[in-house]
């Protein structure tokens, strides 16, 4: 805790502890600005300067030829790339990136989904679609199953995304704001879905790049 710049007070956290943060007024009023949180920012999922996807973490059901990498950006060059998945599986995590598609086009990036399954159907994906549609299919759906609660992806502009999942809950954030929030453990479909599995994004015709895709882990379980 530090107040106009002077340390006041320190305490050591668990890793694996959870917990919330509030501010309360005990007499009189108050007024408080600027109030923002933030995570670490990530383990980089492709270096910074890349110019090549780092060597036995990513694989693909389609062609890598379809995914390229310049100068630290994961770049689609459609052609049946299909998923680019990494080999590590992640169960908890935030997840962030930068993205800029092309006008009407169609990608997502797929979580928490088996080896050897289809996100939409075997584990999650997060619907990216430069398409005014409002349906299961729309930007930011969990695709196929849960609509968004609003959206704020810009169009022909660079959009940030977080995507936090936690044991059932899954968050999206897209330029700052909340777009998707759900929990899977009621839902009739996703529920089945596993807790744990590869992330990547998609080939759906059009091109698309990412930009500072990070992930920050968090301990497995609900």
């Amino acid at each position: 805790l530090i107040v106009d710049d002077q340390p006041l007070a320190e305490i050591p956290v668990e890793a694996a502890r959870r917990f919330g943060l509030g501010l309360r007024i005990e007499t009189a009023e108050a007024a408080v600005g600027e109030l923002r949180g933030g995570e670490p920012p990530g383990q980089r999922l492709i270096p910074e300067g890349a110019d090549t996807l780092p060597q036995g973490e990513w694989t693909c059901d389609g062609s890598m030829e379809a995914w390229t990498v310049e100068n630290g950006e994961l770049v689609l060059k459609p052609g049946g790339g299909r998923y680019l998945r990494s080999e590590k599986e992640y169960g908890n995590f935030t997840l962030t990136f930068d993205y800029l598609m092309q006008e009407a086009g169609n990608s997502g990036f797929g979580i928490r989904t088996p080896r050897g399954g289809w996100p939409s159907g075997d584990g999650m994906e997060i619907q990216i679609y430069d398409n005014p549609r409002d349906d299961e299919h729309s930007h930011q759906t969990i695709y196929g199953n849960v609509l968004p609660i609003a959206r704020a992806d810009k169009p022909g502009e660079w959009n940030t995304v977080v995507i936090k999942a936690e044991g059932h809950m899954i968050h999206v954030w897209e330029n700052g704001e909340l777009i998707q929030s759900a929990n899977t453990r009621f839902h009739p479909e996703l529920k089945h879905r596993p807790l744990k599995g590869w992330i990547g994004p998609q080939d759906h015709g059009g091109w698309i790049r990412f930009r500072d895709l990070r992930v920050t882990e968090a301990p497995d379980g609900e």
